[in-house]
């Protein structure tokens, strides 16, 4: 009898080990990149570093169709003043939305502290990124080819 309960017992662990390892197991659409992923710290540095990539990529996207408008508007003198990567248009007002307003607050002491240097503020995204590039140099990883 304790031979059968041995086996037995020695069968069940043997099937929840089997289920285990199946659950560690990549997805078969899973990248090889997600491997290297192995605990919960991982995972979250990589969504932070992620989420900065996407901030880089937005505030380069800002920056790029603000640069745009300039030289198309050239000759009408297009004034940027009062526009913001946070703000919105609503009723034909650019208005900031109530959950951007702190951040916007912050960013405003920031630029009078620092003088409102371009420079500067991409250093720091850059450095909050981790300065993370494509294999072309383009710090955003988006193709600008076209």
């Amino acid at each position: 009898e304790v031979e059968t309960r041995g086996a037995e017992e020695k069968k069940n662990l043997e099937a929840v080990i089997a289920d285990l390892q199946s659950k560690l197991a990549p997805a078969a659409d899973e990248a090889i990149e997600t491997s290297r992923l192995v605990s919960r710290a991982d995972l979250v540095k990589e969504i932070k570093r992620q989420g900065g990539l996407m901030l880089a990529s937005m505030v380069h996207g800002w920056k790029n169709a603000i640069a745009q408008l300039k030289v198309v508007n050239a000759e009408h003198g297009l004034i940027t003043d009062g526009i913001h990567k946070l703000k919105r248009v609503e009723n034909g007002q650019i208005v900031i939305p109530e959950e951007y307003k702190q951040m916007a607050l912050e960013e405003e002491k920031y630029d009078e502290g620092s003088g409102g240097d371009d420079e500067e503020e991409e250093e720091v995204e850059e450095e909050a990124v981790g300065e993370e590039k494509a294999p072309d140099d383009n710090p955003e990883g988006h193709d600008e080819s076209t």
